[in-house]
């Protein structure tokens, strides 16, 4: 019986002891355990961080994109308001009017040119023509005083014939008759009453043939003032109508204006192709960035999660590790005092084995 009760508190210490050291390996394992969650957790933690880095950053990026975005729209609004501003279309057909009213203000120059050269040209031979006229209007009025002057002598001859009968009645008493036939013949030859009055008709013709010469004179000589003047004016005309550009001038320039609209336009094409491109670059890169910023902030929330349930798990290890501490003081203490009293009642079986 003895040997028996012997036994029973051996198996009883063995079963303690092998109990023990599970607890003590469940202990050692929540050791491990909690120190792998909380290795986790800062790695979490950490890789967190770099996200929230990675989505700052990704954020930062989008506002640069957006601003440079933002520019190109702005120069785009500028370029549209300049080209307003001057008023230059860049199409085709805005370009072949731009040629077309260029080539109508060269024609318009060139006609012009052409026109101040004839009235030019025809100014100077009417001057020529008019100082030709009166030079012979000078010698026609020449002319025409010798003739009035030869005839005024011839009048005057006259007039002293006509007194000559009065000196003959005056004599006839104190000539010979063949003195007063020769005196009365004398006064026939010279003393023709009509043909004095035909000589004095004919000088105030000459004088007024005069009068309308100086008259014509005066109109030529105003005339010629007034064709000086307009030749001035045709002159200054001429001289300001060629500052202009030379034909050729004109031409390269037109040329050079629909090289440069041609530039112009393939440029503003390019660049409309290159914002349209750059747009959609933007778009895109906006769709993605928020797509991954959304991924990142999913990410994110999980992470946390995570992070708050391996949190709440560690708080969990922790106080399964500490009830299992503490259930495993009070199972050694209570084996401890098992082990205590089995060995009084071993100690007191073998008192009484011995006594027997």
């Amino acid at each position: 019986m003895g040997g028996s009760a012997f036994d029973v508190s051996t198996d009883v210490v063995e079963k303690l002891k092998t109990e023990l050291i599970a607890m003590a390996r469940q202990a050692d394992m929540s050791d491990l355990e909690l120190q792998t969650l909380r290795k986790q957790i800062v790695k979490e933690s950490k890789r967190g961080q770099d996200l929230s880095k990675e989505v700052a950053s990704l954020k930062e990026e989008r506002d640069a994109l957006k601003e440079e975005c933002n520019k190109l729209k702005a120069s785009l609004k500028r370029m549209d308001e300049t080209k307003s501003k001057d008023k230059l279309l860049y199409d085709n057909g805005d370009i072949q009017a731009l040629v077309d009213e260029l080539r109508q203000e060269l024609n318009y120059h060139t006609d012009m040119n052409a026109n101040l050269q004839i009235q030019l040209q025809t100014t100077q031979e009417s001057y020529s023509e008019l100082i030709l006229a009166v030079q012979d209007l000078d010698e026609m009025l020449e002319q025409k005083n010798q003739e009035i002057t030869n005839l005024s002598n011839k009048s005057t001859t006259r007039d002293d014939a006509d007194k000559f009968p009065d000196v003959i009645s005056n004599s006839k008493h104190e000539m010979s008759d063949e003195e007063q036939k020769a005196l009365e013949q004398l006064v026939r030859q010279h003393s023709d009453a009509k043909e004095t009055y035909m000589l004095e008709q004919k000088i105030m013709d000459l004088h007024g043939e005069i009068e309308i010469y100086r008259r014509d004179r005066d109109d030529l000589e105003m005339q010629m003032e007034q064709l000086a003047l307009d030749y001035e004016q045709l002159k200054m005309q001429y001289e300001c109508s060629s500052s202009y550009a030379t034909a050729s001038q004109m031409e390269a320039q037109i040329e050079s204006l629909e090289n440069e609209l041609k530039k112009q336009s393939d440029e503003f094409s390019d660049s409309l192709v290159t914002i349209s491109e750059l747009e959609a670059q933007v778009r895109n890169l906006e769709e993605e960035l928020e797509k991954q910023a959304q991924g990142f902030e999913a990410d994110l929330g999980s992470l946390t999660r995570d992070k708050v349930e391996q949190e709440q798990r560690a708080i969990r290890a922790e106080e399964a590790l500490r009830k299992t501490r503490w259930q495993n003081a009070s199972t050694a203490e209570r084996l401890q005092e098992e082990f205590k009293r089995l060995s009084v009642q071993m100690a007191s079986t073998k008192q009484l084995i011995q006594v027997k």
